[in-house]
C-alpha cells in the first residue's frame, strides 16, 4: 500500500510542477511579447520623429535654394518651379525603388526586432 500512496504523491506533485511550470511558461511567453512590442513601438516613433525632422529640413533648404537661384534663372517663380520639378523626380526616384529603399530595410529592422533572441535564452 505504500508504494501505490508514493506513486499517487509522486504523480500528484508532477501535476503540480507541470501547472507551475505551464504557468512560468505563460509569464515568460507575456514578457518576451512586451519586449517585442515595446521595441517594435519604440523603433516606429523614433522612425517618425526621424522623418518629420527630415521632411523640416528638406522644406526649408527647398526654400534656400530657391531664394538664391531665383536671380540666376529669373525670378522667384522659375526657382520654385525648379525645385518642384526636382523634387518630383526625388519623389519619382523614390515610388520607383520603394522595394530597395523602403520595403526591404524596414522588412529587415523588423526581423531583426522580432526575430531576435536574448543572449540569455541562449545561455539556457
Amino acid at each position: 500500500m505504500s508504494k501505490y500512496d508514493n506513486t499517487v504523491d509522486n504523480l500528484q506533485q508532477l501535476v503540480e510542477e507541470l501547472k507551475n511550470y505551464l504557468k512560468l511558461y505563460k509569464q515568460y511567453t507575456q514578457l518576451q511579447l512586451v519586449e517585442k512590442l515595446t521595441l517594435l513601438l519604440s523603433a516606429l516613433i523614433t522612425g517618425t520623429i526621424v522623418l518629420v525632422l527630415v521632411l523640416c529640413v528638406l522644406f526649408y533648404m527647398s526654400f534656400t535654394i530657391a531664394y538664391m537661384i531665383a536671380p540666376l534663372v529669373g525670378g522667384l517663380a522659375m526657382a520654385f518651379g525648379i525645385i518642384t520639378l526636382v523634387l518630383l523626380l526625388l519623389l519619382l526616384l523614390v515610388f520607383f525603388n520603394k522595394q530597395r529603399l523602403i520595403i526591404r530595410p524596414v522588412t529587415r529592422i523588423l526581423a531583426n526586432i522580432l526575430l531576435s533572441s536574448n543572449e540569455e535564452e541562449d545561455k539556457l
